[in-house]
C-alpha cells in the first residue's frame, strides 16, 4: 500500500478540479430538490448519488484525467468502472476495489443464469499497481464530501484523507512586494554591575 504522502502525490494534480466540479453538481442538486421531495429518503440519496457521480465521472473522463495525464482504462468503461493509470499507481472513482466490484459482477450475472466461467476476470491492467480511490461520500444534500484513500492488498483500505485538506496543503502565503519589511529592535546592552 503507497503512503500518505504518495497518495497525495498521486491526486494532487486532480484535486481542485474534482473539487469544483463536485461543488457545481451539489448545487444544481440543491437547486433541484423538490424534484426528489416526493421520493423516500433511501431511493432519493441513491439517485442523488448516482447522479452526482455520473457528473464527476464524465468530467473526470473529459478533461480532468487527461489534464493530469492520467491514461483511462476503457476496458470495464461500460460497466461503470472509471479508472485511470497515473503513474505507478491505479486511480479509481470508486467506494469499492476492483475484486470486490467483479465479484458484484460475477453474483449479478449468475442471477441472470450466466455460468461463473463464461465470465473473464481480466487481471490489473500493465500488472499489479498501488491503487488509490476517489470516493463521493455523504449525502448530496447534507455532509458532502470526497476523499482519497489508498487500497492495501486483500482490500484493505489506509486512512482516507479529505481532498478538502489536500487542496489547503498546496496554499501557499505570498506576501505583496510592495509589502513594508517588518523591522525588529534588539534591546541594547546593559552593563551589569557586580557587587560584592
Amino acid at each position: 500500500m503507497i503512503s500518505d504522502l504518495e497518495l497525495v502525490e498521486v491526486v494532487q494534480p486532480a484535486v481542485a478540479a474534482v473539487l469544483d466540479t463536485d461543488a457545481v453538481v451539489l448545487a444544481q442538486i440543491a437547486e433541484r430538490r423538490h424534484v426528489y421531495a416526493s421520493m423516500d429518503p433511501q431511493p432519493a440519496a441513491t439517485a442523488m448519488a448516482l447522479e452526482r457521480r455520473a457528473f464527476v465521472a464524465t468530467e473526470m473522463r473529459k478533461n480532468i484525467g487527461p489534464s493530469c495525464g492520467w491514461e483511462l482504462i476503457e476496458e470495464h468503461l461500460e460497466s461503470g468502472a472509471y479508472e485511470w493509470v497515473a503513474g505507478d499507481a491505479l486511480v479509481r472513482l470508486s467506494k469499492t476495489n476492483r475484486d470486490s466490484r467483479l465479484e458484484d459482477v460475477k453474483a449479478a450475472l449468475g442471477l441472470q443464469g450466466v455460468q461463473a466461467p463464461l465470465f473473464k476476470t481480466t487481471a490489473q491492467p500493465g500488472g499489479p499497481r498501488d491503487e488509490v480511490l476517489i470516493r463521493l461520500m455523504g449525502n448530496a444534500l447534507h455532509a458532502a464530501s470526497v476523499d482519497a484513500v489508498a487500497l492495501g492488498p486483500r482490500g484493505k483500505l489506509g486512512q482516507p484523507i479529505p481532498l478538502r485538506l489536500i487542496a489547503e496543503m498546496q496554499v501557499e502565503r505570498v506576501e505583496p512586494a510592495t509589502a513594508p519589511k517588518p523591522s525588529v529592535k534588539l534591546p541594547q546592552k546593559r552593563r551589569i554591575e557586580e557587587s560584592g
